[in-house]
């Protein structure tokens, strides 16, 4: 994985673009931080596929994770 921006893929740098875009209307911290997640993970999971299909699937499986809920989140923690 990509240790910092500059070295994600354009698909990457389009889908944050987007994910960002649609953050800035609902303002929900918690999908917007596994979305993040999800597309820094998709493109090495999904190797041989079209990854962008895939990552709302992987948004799913990242929110059933046990961790999620102490994931800290622009200072706050979920519950």
């Amino acid at each position: 994985m990509p240790k910092d921006f500059a070295n994600m893929n354009f698909g990457q740098r389009i889908a944050l673009n987007t994910l960002s875009q649609k953050y800035e209307k609902d303002k929900k911290e918690a999908d917007f931080v596994i979305g993040c997640i999800a597309i820094m993970v998709a493109p090495y999971l999904y190797i041989d596929e079209d990854w962008t299909k895939r990552t709302d699937e992987l948004q799913e499986e990242i929110e059933l994770l046990p961790v999620l809920d102490t994931l800290p989140i622009f200072n706050f923690f979920l519950s």
